[in-house]
């Protein structure tokens, strides 16, 4: 899900389970599980800080040159430092990105932890859209790995364009082609079948050797 403008990224992340939206344990918890929590602590103002995709001012809607949002001053200069972006503008300035896709990313996924595994209520089924097309190669292993020791009884359903280590491990797998389910099965299942799965697994395998 795309995140919700001009929030603090504690809100945001909160938002995955309204009723505990400011419960800062559970949403602490949540930011672990999601990958998020070694960023947001090194953010000027930590989980308190207020965040937009991209990065123009403190809220979309405020003129350029706001100072302060709700009666604090919020610095995005140190937001940019905090995530490591470094974009020179014209002027010698720094320009108006704000964290990476892959940072957004996090907080999104700590955002459905928050709802499917902190959360008091029993969550039995999540559904993911490409969950990990913009993180790093380890990123996206914790992330599945994290998936894989909470599901529990849970019901995981992907889609995605990546294979590697989330369809090794699939219960089941449904290789669909201009809507159409054209291959069904386990990663081991389709792989011997040597068909339209078996050569994109080996096509993406081959960017590794």
């Amino acid at each position: 899900p795309a995140n919700p403008p001009s929030k603090q990224v504690g809100e945001n992340i909160g938002l995955g389970d309204p009723p505990h939206f400011e419960d800062a344990s559970k949403i602490q918890r949540a930011a672990h599980l999601g990958g998020a929590d070694a960023f947001i602590e090194k953010l000027p103002h930590q989980y308190d800080t207020y965040l937009d995709r991209p990065v123009l001012d403190f809220c979309s809607s405020d003129l350029e040159g706001t100072g302060k949002v709700n009666g604090k001053t919020v610095d995005f200069t140190q937001i940019r430092e905090a995530a490591g972006i470094k974009s020179v503008d014209g002027g010698g300035g720094v320009g108006n990105r704000g964290l990476s896709g892959g940072q957004m990313q996090r907080i999104a996924l700590s955002r459905t932890f928050m709802r499917s595994v902190v959360s008091d209520e029993s969550v039995g089924l999540l559904l993911f859209d490409e969950p990990s097309a913009s993180l790093d190669p380890t990123a996206e292993h914790d992330l599945f790995e994290r998936l894989r020791e909470l599901r529990g009884n849970k019901t995981m359903i992907f889609s995605s364009h990546r294979f590697g280590n989330l369809t090794r491990h699939a219960d089941l797998i449904l290789y669909m082609n201009d809507s159409k389910i054209l291959e069904e099965g386990t990663h081991d299942q389709l792989i011997r079948k040597d068909g339209e799965y078996a050569r994109i697994w080996n096509l993406q395998a081959r960017a590794f050797l």
